[in-house]
């Protein structure tokens, strides 16, 4: 069985960043409850299979616009449930 991905948009970047779902719903909680404590920071990840090799980093800040976008209706046999409340 193959991972479902999921993609961060971050500010006014084109290209999205392919992030496998399990993975991105953990990853927002984490980012929301940071941003809404004002709290800035990076955010690093290795370039996936297919992409040229390395890795790349973007500074996260409140008033930097970010979307996640999952394919999944729901997060499949995880104990994060992606509240931001």
């Amino acid at each position: 069985m193959s991972s479902t991905m999921g993609t961060l948009h971050y500010g006014g970047s084109e290209a999205p960043i392919h992030i496998e779902e399990r993975a991105l719903a953990h990853l927002k909680v984490i980012v929301a409850t940071k941003l809404r404590r004002n709290e800035s920071f990076t955010l690093s990840w290795r370039h996936p299979e297919g992409d040229p090799e390395g890795r790349s980093t973007i500074w996260l800040h409140p008033s930097i616009p970010l979307q996640f976008t999952f394919d999944e209706l729901e997060p499949r046999n995880s104990t994060c449930n992606g509240s931001t409340r």
